[in-house]
């Protein structure tokens, strides 16, 4: 009913609308780039290097994004990162066109998305206390998770369809499409912010390298925080080997294709829209980082289950179950950050933190990726599964003795 009560708002429905539109392009261009590299080459190093070329970017970036993201008008900022997403996405099919498509590619591709990607995450995250009031801003962050819980139904779950209408390659067309509608809504929301002055808009200023010093500093300071964080980046660098690990693992246990990997993904987007639903509704109160590490311990075991499963249902359940607590874990830290850290630098605290992810996760990708070459997908998997068990665990025990760390409290429904 919260959801249903922000999307009755024309500023929010514009936001989400044209984020969850955004969001399903990209999840067709992940899903075609893994599935076209594996069908070009065969190699599970050459699907992490491509995977790769697109997170370190962010770690790169990230360093100037939390400064630039605090300091500039970030709706406007957001429309020209999302057209410049777009040519670059159309590059794509326009390659295939001509005949010259070639692995390395997608490396160039991948690097100037992630470059952007580091830009604009970190302002739409900013962004939304500026959107809504205090009271409703856990249920925006909910709101805006389902973006991505959608999309991951809607775009790798329907793959099995529009192969029908359409060739892998045009996957690229239509997420060229949908950055195109994301800059209109992103255009529209920010012009009526500021036509109302709900939000500051732009806070000037030079842009250093050193603002991300800001942020760094604010985590520091929250010993409950930078644990949150820190296993948040642990468990995302052991999370990418799912990421890689699941295209090898249809096509070499279960000999199936991109419509039944399509469905993997769509499992996962189905068990996290149910996790969103609980994630933005329930009332967390003091033990929202408890809530959050125990969501990083289901994800884990179903992890170990994904590694083992024998046949393709078992598989999707144990994904389903994993997509579930992947909604958990992440509205409860962005809500964890949103409460704790000042507005004025909560741009370079997102930022940050996702500098951080992604150093993790490209890290994770090559481990990954010489794992799956070496001791294949149920190692792999299962190594990856155990990491993130083990983690949750250590930071439950952190948690009781850090003193600013809120300890357990019930959990209440709203």
């Amino acid at each position: 009913m919260r959801y249903l009560r922000l999307l009755t708002r024309a500023d929010t429905l514009a936001l989400w609308g044209g984020q969850l539109t955004s969001v399903m392009g990209d999840r067709l261009y992940a899903m075609a780039v893994l599935w076209l590299v594996l069908q070009m080459t065969g190699s599970a190093q050459l699907m992490a290097l491509v995977s790769l070329s697109q997170s370190l970017p962010l770690v790169v970036v990230g360093l100037l994004a939390g400064g630039l993201v605090d300091s500039w008008d970030r709706f406007r900022g957001m429309v020209a990162i999302d057209l410049l997403r777009a040519l670059c996405v159309a590059a794509i099919p326009l390659d295939y066109a001509l005949g010259t498509m070639a692995p390395w590619h997608f490396v160039v591709v991948g690097a100037v998305l992630g470059s952007l990607e580091a830009l604009f995450a970190p302002s739409l995250q900013a962004s939304l206390p500026a959107v809504v009031e205090a009271d409703d801003l856990q249920a925006v962050i909910g709101l805006m998770d389902t973006t991505s819980r959608f999309a991951q139904i809607l775009g790798p779950g329907s793959a099995g369809l529009l192969l029908l209408l359409l060739p892998e390659q045009h996957f690229f067309t239509l997420d060229t499409l949908t950055f195109a509608a994301s800059a209109a809504s992103l255009a529209f929301v920010g012009h009526r912010l500021r036509a109302r002055g709900a939000a500051q808009m732009d806070r000037g200023g030079r842009v250093r390298v050193s603002d991300w010093r800001g942020g760094f500093d604010a985590v520091r300071a929250d010993a409950g925080l930078a644990t949150g964080i820190s296993l948040r980046v642990l468990c995302n660098a052991a999370n990418a080997a799912f990421t890689i690990g699941a295209p090898v693992l249809v096509a070499t246990r279960f000999h199936d294709g991109i419509a039944q990997y399509g469905l993997i993904l769509g499992a996962y987007g189905a068990g996290s829209l149910i996790g969103n639903v609980l994630a933005g509704n329930l009332q967390f109160g003091s033990r929202v980082l408890v809530v959050f590490s125990l969501a990083w311990g289901a994800m884990g075991l179903g992890l170990l289950v994904v590694a083992w499963a024998p046949v393709l249902w078992i598989a999707l359940v144990a994904v389903l179950w994993m997509g579930l607590f992947g909604s958990m874990q992440h509205v409860s830290m962005e809500l964890t950050i949103a409460r704790r850290v000042d507005r004025g630098t909560l741009g370079r605290v997102y930022a940050l933190q996702r500098v951080a992810m992604s150093g993790a996760s490209s890290l994770g990708l090559l481990a990954a990726g010489v794992l799956l070459g070496r001791s294949g997908a149920t190692a792999t998997l299962a190594l990856a599964g155990g990491i993130e068990v083990a983690g949750a665990a250590a930071v439950l025990l952190v948690l009781r003795v850090v003193q600013r760390a809120p300890l357990p409290a019930p959990v209440e429904s709203r």
